[in-house]
């Protein structure tokens, strides 16, 4: 009689792996075909960031005295293939001019302010940089840089000079609602 019971304790137990095997393999098979479908219908596509400063040029100002304004024009040129959010900065700021000097930053079509401020601050990390619109790609905006020495700032700094690299950066506008360049 034991050995009745054994048996059948055996073949039950054998009965329920099987079943289990069964409902896993089926459960493995739904998630894997569900998961195959939802993946299929997204679609992500990559694109590259490029921008080009085009128009500028060494500034040499030999007489460059309390109160006078140099005003200069370049070009931004978005060459990615998607739209970008772009920031310009100085990098390699030297000479003491760097805290004598303003400089206005503007979109030449907008009249967007991108920058205002003293030369030394222009800074990739200073917060205080604008943001630019959105730059579609392929297009081209024209931006106005004002140099403008104190009329305050006396014969303190006369033979000064000030010297710094142009640079700038950009991020997709895409999913980027919040102009993040981290």
């Amino acid at each position: 009689m034991e050995n009745r019971n054994t048996s059948k304790k055996l073949t039950y137990s054998i009965v329920l792996v099987i079943i289990l095997l069964i409902c896993l393999s089926v459960t493995t098979y739904a998630l894997a075909i569900s998961s195959f479908r939802v993946l299929q219908g997204n679609r992500f596509g990559t694109g590259d960031v490029n921008i080009v400063l085009e128009g500028l040029s060494a500034i040499e100002i030999t007489q460059f005295e309390p109160g006078m304004t140099v005003e200069r024009e370049f070009t931004i040129r978005n060459m990615s293939s998607i739209g970008v959010f772009y920031k310009v900065y100085f990098e390699n700021v030297s000479g003491s001019l760097a805290n004598a000097l303003d400089i206005t930053i503007t979109e030449k079509e907008s009249g967007t302010v991108l920058y205002n401020g003293k030369a030394a601050d222009f800074s990739y990390s200073n917060p205080n940089i604008n943001v630019s619109d959105e730059l579609s790609a392929s297009e081209a905006r024209i931006l106005v840089i004002k140099y403008h020495f104190s009329e305050d700032s006396g014969n303190n700094f006369m033979g000064a000079e000030l010297s710094f690299y142009i640079s700038a950066k950009a991020v997709q506008s895409r999913n980027n609602a919040d102009k993040s360049f981290d």
